[in-house]
């Protein structure tokens, strides 16, 4: 399996704010029997949809070499297994950014 990051945006939001909540909108789309594209929103210390520290659009690009599983859930579930310590080491990266430009 080969996970490609396809996409990457930053949005700017309130950089007072030190909430460290975290909230990740997810959606895939099936390319072919081979891929899917994996759709993150990310809020970064999210207090409400008007009140976030800062905001990534994330697209993931993920082949399966031997195709797709038949189960939509083991397809979300390997997504989510692979794209969650890239998310992680881009959240702190990116809060180590913000922190260091305050």
């Amino acid at each position: 399996m080969k996970l490609i990051l396809d996409d990457l945006s930053f949005e700017r939001g309130n950089l007072e704010n030190t909430c460290r909540d975290v909230q990740v909108h997810f959606d895939m789309e099936q390319l072919s029997q081979r891929e899917v594209k994996f759709y993150l929103s990310v809020y970064a210390g999210y207090i409400s949809d008007d009140d976030f520290r800062y905001y990534l659009k994330i697209i993931y690009l993920m082949e399966f070499e031997e195709g797709l599983p038949k189960d939509r859930q083991e397809i979300v579930n390997d997504g989510i297994y692979y794209v969650v310590p890239q998310l992680s080491t881009l959240l702190l990266a990116f809060d180590s950014i913000i922190q260091e430009g305050s």
